[in-house]
């Protein structure tokens, strides 16, 4: 009996996989880098100089609060203390300005990035439907999930061609020749 039950486990291990197998050769699929999809996509880049430039520019206010607070700091070093004392107020409430700077903007920059990556990942994921669609694939998985990725099947460069070329600005018309 018990023979028997192992026998008819073997068969049915067997069954399932050559059933899996014909399944899986039929299916078209191919592997894209989600990453390298990401970060070489041209709004991906566009954003990063944008909120490059803005924390550049947030960068130098911060630096020029800092200086006035320095200056005020080094005015009140020569005054006596009870000049310092009424000198105290307006150096605590530079202080807190200037940290109360620093948080917003680094939150402001911080919910931009996070706003346009997730709008960009949904860009990657209509484009990646689309792109696999129109080339008749039935999944396109995360390359980083492979362990084994065979040769021809990672279409990253592709989509990322495919993407960057709907950003590309149109070329300007030809002057006709006076």
């Amino acid at each position: 009996m018990k023979r028997i039950v192992i026998a008819v486990m073997v068969i049915g291990v067997f069954t399932l996989g050559l059933i899996a197998n014909s399944w899986a050769k039929e299916l078209n699929i191919a592997f894209a880098d989600k990453m390298k999809i990401l970060f070489e996509y041209k709004k991906t880049k566009d954003l990063n100089q944008e909120l490059e430039k803005e924390s550049q520019e947030a960068r130098t206010t911060v630096e020029k609060m800092s200086e006035d607070i320095k200056k005020l700091q080094d005015e009140m070093e020569l005054l006596s203390e009870s000049a310092r004392k009424e000198k105290q107020p307006e150096l605590e409430k530079k202080m807190q300005e200037l940290e109360n700077f620093r948080r917003e903007k680094m939150q402001s920059i911080g919910k931009k990035q996070d706003e346009g990556i997730r709008q960009i990942t949904k860009e990657i994921a209509d484009i990646c439907e689309q792109f696999g669609k129109g080339k008749g694939y039935d999944a396109i998985l995360d390359i980083r999930a492979s362990l084994y990725t065979p040769a021809g099947m990672d279409v990253t460069d592709g989509i990322l061609a495919e993407m960057n070329k709907a950003q590309a600005p149109a070329a300007p018309a030809a002057q006709p020749a006076k």
